[in-house]
């Protein structure tokens, strides 16, 4: 009778402990999948951060770049307007030489039927 009570003893002691690590175990467990939650939300938000950083980034660079492209566009309407000028000035200037060749033509046409 005595061995049983000691066994009954025992195995109370060795369920309690069982039962002790059991929820040791648990509570250990839960602790970690809670860190891994934080730990996945804390990432999650971080992550959320640098998109937005890059995003704001490839706004600025777009941005500058048409900055760039208006600027460049201006520049080539100017040149163009130059060209225009430039074309229209020495249109003018043919006109004007080939006025004053065919005036010394003539001088020198008139010069010659008076010689004849």
């Amino acid at each position: 009778d005595d061995y049983n009570y000691q066994s009954s003893s025992r195995m109370k002691t060795y369920n309690r402990e069982n039962r002790q690590e059991d929820d040791y175990i648990s509570r250990v467990s839960a602790e970690m999948r809670e860190g891994h939650r934080r730990t996945q939300e804390e990432l999650m938000k971080q992550l959320s951060v640098k998109e937005s950083e890059i995003n704001e980034l490839r706004q600025n660079e777009i941005a500058k770049k048409n900055a760039h492209c208006r600027h460049l566009e201006a520049e080539l309407a100017s040149k163009s307007s130059e060209i225009q000028d430039l074309n229209h000035q020495l249109a003018s200037l043919k006109m004007l030489f080939e006025e004053n060749l065919k005036t010394k033509l003539r001088q020198q046409e008139s010069k010659l039927l008076k010689v004849f």
